[in-house]
């Protein structure tokens, strides 16, 4: 039977999520997506997509 979570490869940007989450998990999206020079939704929808392939 197919496996039906995806596989999670992570690129520059989202590694550097990860390592501002790591510094600060309760930190808002909005804060990290100014961090990274990105919107708060595009922020959001990586962290969906991480939470998807789990």
């Amino acid at each position: 039977m197919p496996s039906s979570s995806k596989t999670f490869t992570p690129d520059g940007i989202d590694i550097e999520i990860i390592n501002l989450l790591a510094e600060n998990a309760r930190q808002p999206v909005s804060t990290l997506a100014s961090q990274i020079g990105m919107s708060a939704p595009s922020i959001t929808e990586r962290i969906k997509d991480w939470k998807n392939t789990a």
